[in-house]
Formats: structure tokens, sequence, C-alpha cells
């Protein structure tokens, strides 16, 4: 799997976080940051990275190597190689399937910078504006 297959997934998924928050909000107009920051913390569907990145960054995590990344993604694959493993330690699954398990297991939060969460909110308004027959997504109800 490739970032372009992951993305939109990501992308759509943390629309839908951005309005589910604001929903909770019920008319309070916050700071556009305070939202974002709601959003990136609200639990996501998994963790949006390749198995094969996963592999290769869990690989370096155990011989030492500092991974040069932005934060989110070294908090990210921090707590990725974390529960791959408690899951080894509990299951006989070849590392492959350990990884799977855990990338496809739903995330404690989405790790994206504000900078990201911006851009996509951002992007997705330029959506809606570009097809104006496609009305702005309605914010899930809890």
């Amino acid at each position: 799997m490739y970032k372009q297959d992951y993305l939109p997934e990501r992308d759509k998924d943390f629309i839908d976080a951005y309005y589910n928050t604001l929903s909770h909000l019920k008319g309070k107009r916050p700071r556009y940051n305070y939202l974002c920051l709601s959003a990136i913390h609200t639990p996501a569907q998994r963790f949006y990275v390749s198995e094969e990145a996963a592999i290769k960054n869990i690989r370096r995590l155990e011989n030492g190597e500092a991974l040069s990344l932005p934060p989110e993604a070294l908090l990210m694959y921090i707590e990725i190689h974390k529960r791959f493993c408690r899951l080894l330690a509990r299951e006989p699954l070849t590392r492959i399937e350990a990884v799977r398990q855990v990338i496809y297991a739903p995330a404690p939060r989405f790790y994206i910078s504000v900078p990201t969460a911006l851009r996509i909110i951002s992007q997705s308004r330029k959506h809606v504006r570009q097809h104006p027959g496609h009305h702005r997504r309605k914010p899930a109800t809890t």
C-alpha cells in the first residue's frame, strides 16, 4: 500500500472527525486551531501508514536507529512499535501479521500536524465550492 492509497481515506476520516468535533460545540465558535487540535486528538479508524513503512520503521526502532521524521510521525511509530511488541508477546504471529493487526486497528488519534489538518480542511472546502451541488457534510450525531 502506498501513500496515495490511504491518504484519501485519512483525509475523509479526519474531515468527519472535524465536523463531529464542530457539532459537539453546539454553536460555540472556539479558535480555529483549537478545533483542529480537538479533531486531531480524536480516535482514528486506523494508523494511516503502509505496511512497508511500518515494518521498516519498527526495524529501525529495534536497531536503535534514530527516525528523522516529523514529531507526529515519530509518535505514531512509537505507538505502533509498542502495540506490535505487546501483540507478539501475547500471540504467535509473524511480524507482518502483527504489523497488519496493529496498523488496521483503531488509533488513539490522527498523527498529523495542525498545518496538515488545516490543509485537509481547506481542500475539503475547496472541493465543496468547486462542486456546487455537493453540500457540506452534515456533522455526525451521537
